[in-house]
């Protein structure tokens, strides 16, 4: 048996450890999937899945394939949170947060002027020197 590439190593890192993080078996992550069991099992030994499989895979964790090996920590499948994730350098999870107090006017309120005022300080301070 060949030694699996480097891309089938960082799949298999990455599925492991997502299901580990959600503290399933490898036999319920198979009966969620509809994947059979011994290949979960080869998929976390470096054996890469078959393209219908590979998506079984990432929706059921829903991540982008790019975070499935290893080409990026971002894990999100939506190309508007990456995007932001990119741009901002802002977790995942204080995205998901800000998405969700978006209709708080007093919070983006706070949050606006807190940016603007780190902005102008960092300007004032560059100024200076």
């Amino acid at each position: 048996m060949s030694e699996p590439s480097q891309k089938a190593k960082a799949f298999a890192v990455r599925i492991k450890q997502l299901r580990e993080e959600k503290n399933l078996s490898r036999m319920a992550v198979s009966k969620a999937t509809n994947i059979h069991i011994n290949s979960i099992t080869g998929y976390e030994q470096g054996r890469i899945p078959t393209l219908e499989n590979l998506k079984r895979v990432k929706d059921f964790y829903n991540v982008s394939y790019e975070y499935l090996f290893a080409e990026t920590d971002i894990r999100s499948n939506d190309m508007d949170i990456q995007a932001m994730q990119n741009k901002t350098k802002l977790s995942e999870k204080s995205l998901e947060i800000l998405n969700k107090l978006d209709k708080d006017d007093e919070f983006i309120f706070i949050l606006d002027t807190l940016i603007q005022s780190k902005a102008i300080y960092d300007i004032k301070k560059e100024d200076n020197h």
